[in-house]
C-alpha cells in the first residue's frame, strides 16, 4: 500500500521556520503516519546541530550532496537535483509533499494530509508523462505554467519525471521564469502552439507599469498568446489541482462570471480567490474555480476572451493537436510576429523567433540565462544568505502594501 513522506529540500536559511515546520510534523504524526526526508547540501545540516539533532529523533531520512557548479536561473537546477535525489529514498507510489525549510507553512502540511492523489484526466489534448495531477497553491494565468513551485504534492514517480528538464528549453524558449523551466518543458515540447510562443515568451515584468501596460496590449491583440493561454487553461485543468479542500472552489464560478478575462488575469480586485502581484502587475489564482472558469470560458465576454474560449474549443476538438502540427508554419509566422512586436512596443528584446529564407533557417535571440559557480568565500556565502533573506522580507513586504491599498 503506498504511503505518505513530507519532503523538505534546499538550505535551511530560517531555523526558526523550519522549527515551527516540524513542530507541526511531531503534532501531525499522533494522527497520520508519514515519513520525513531533507535533501539538502554537504555541510548544512552541521551550522544547524539542533536541527540536525531534531531531525534524527524524528527519524527523518537525510540526504546530502555536493550543490550543482551550474547555476540556472533562480538556482532551479539546485532545487531539481535536491528533489530528485530526496525522492530516491522514497517509493514510487507514495504521495509526497515538497517543502521549503523557509518558506512552506503549516497549513501546507495539514492540507496535505487532508488531500489524496487524483488521477490526471483523460487527455483532451494530448497525453503526459504524469500519472496523477500535481497538487498546487497558486499560478500565474497569464502566463502558461508559471506555476508556484514552494509547495508541490504528487506522486514520487511524477516528481521524478518532473525534474528531468530537458536544456533544450533553455536554448529554444525565451525569458522562462525558473518556475516555467521546471513546469513547461514537459508539456510545451508536445504542442507546437506552447513551442512556438514560449520562443517569444516575454514573461513578468517588474517595476514597470509602462512596460508591462504596453506588453498587455501585445499579448491582447497577438492570435499565437490568446492559443497558448487556451492550450495551457486546458492543460492545467487535466493534469493540476490544489493542495487541501480548496474550500474557495464552490463560489469562485459565480465570482468568474462578473469579470472578463483580462480582468481576471491582471486587474487589481479586493477577492480572497487571487492575489494581485504589485511588482509585475499580475494575478496569482488561488483556486481551482478560477482556473476552471478560464478553462470553461466562464467570464464576462470582451473580444480577448472571446478569442481564447474560440482557440479553447478549437483545442478540445478530435485531432486537435494534429491540426497544431498541420499549422506549425502558421504559429512559427505568429511568433514573429509577436515576437517583432514585443522587441518594438515593449522594448523587451531577445525574442527566439525565427528567420527563414530559401533553405536557410535561423533564430536569434538572448542567451541561455546560466553561469558556472565559482567556489565562495566566507564573506560571499554569509551575503548570498543575507541578499536571499532581504528578497523574501521584501516580497513579504510588497504583498502586505498590496493587502492595506486594497
Amino acid at each position: 500500500m503506498a504511503g505518505r513522506t513530507i519532503l523538505f529540500t534546499g538550505l535551511v536559511r530560517d531555523p526558526g521556520r523550519f522549527n515551527e515546520l516540524l513542530d507541526t510534523i511531531e503534532n501531525a504524526r499522533r494522527h497520520a503516519a508519514f515519513d520525513l526526508v531533507y535533501s539538502t547540501w554537504f555541510d548544512e545540516l552541521s551550522k544547524y546541530p539542533e536541527l540536525q539533532m531534531r531531525l534524527h529523533k524524528l527519524g527523518a531520512h537525510i540526504v546530502e550532496q555536493e550543490p550543482p557548479t551550474l547555476v540556472l536561473p533562480g538556482h532551479i537546477l539546485h532545487q531539481i537535483s535536491a528533489i530528485h535525489l530526496g525522492l530516491s529514498v522514497v517509493d514510487d507510489d507514495d504521495f509526497v509533499l515538497k517543502l521549503r525549510p523557509d518558506l512552506s507553512n503549516n497549513a501546507d502540511i495539514h492540507d496535505f494530509l487532508a488531500s489524496a492523489p487524483i488521477p490526471v484526466a483523460p487527455a483532451r489534448l494530448f497525453a503526459t508523462p504524469f500519472r496523477d495531477k500535481f497538487h498546487i497553491r497558486a499560478a500565474f494565468g497569464a502566463h502558461p505554467f508559471y506555476v508556484n513551485d514552494i509547495t508541490i504534492a504528487g506522486r514520487a514517480a511524477d516528481l521524478k519525471r518532473l525534474c528531468l528538464v530537458p536544456f533544450v528549453a533553455l536554448m529554444r524558449f525565451s525569458r522562462l521564469a525558473p518556475e516555467q523551466i521546471l513546469w513547461a518543458p514537459h508539456f510545451a515540447h508536445p504542442s507546437p502552439v506552447l513551442s512556438a510562443y514560449l520562443s517569444v515568451n516575454v514573461g513578468l515584468i517588474f517595476n514597470n507599469r509602462e512596460g508591462f501596460a504596453a506588453a498587455r496590449q501585445v499579448l491582447m491583440e497577438s492570435p499565437l498568446y490568446a492559443r497558448a493561454l487556451a492550450c495551457a487553461a486546458v492543460l492545467f485543468q487535466d493534469n493540476f489541482s490544489f493542495l487541501g479542500p480548496d474550500p474557495l472552489r464552490p463560489t469562485a464560478p459565480q465570482f468568474a462570471r462578473s469579470q472578463t478575462l483580462e480582468a481576471l488575469l491582471w486587474d487589481q480586485i479586493d477577492t480572497p480567490y487571487m492575489l494581485h502581484n504589485p511588482t509585475c502587475f499580475t494575478n496569482s489564482l488561488r483556486t481551482g474555480g478560477l482556473t476552471d472558469a478560464i478553462a470553461n470560458g466562464s467570464y464576462l465576454p470582451s473580444a480577448f476572451g472571446d478569442r481564447v474560449a474560440a482557440a479553447v474549443a478549437a483545442g478540445r476538438v478530435p485531432n486537435a493537436l494534429r491540426r497544431q502540427h498541420h499549422a506549425r508554419a502558421e504559429l512559427e509566422a505568429e511568433a514573429t510576429a509577436l515576437g517583432e512586436r514585443i522587441h518594438r512596443d515593449v522594448g523587451v528584446m531577445g525574442m527566439k523567433f525565427m528567420t527563414d529564407a530559401p533553405r536557410h533557417r535561423t533564430t536569434r535571440g538572448a542567451r541561455p540565462n546560466w553561469s558556472i559557480a565559482q567556489d565562495p568565500d566566507a564573506r560571499t556565502k554569509a551575503l548570498e544568505v543575507e541578499v536571499n533573506m532581504l528578497r523574501r522580507t521584501i516580497d513579504g513586504l510588497n504583498v502586505r502594501l498590496s493587502n492595506a491599498n486594497a
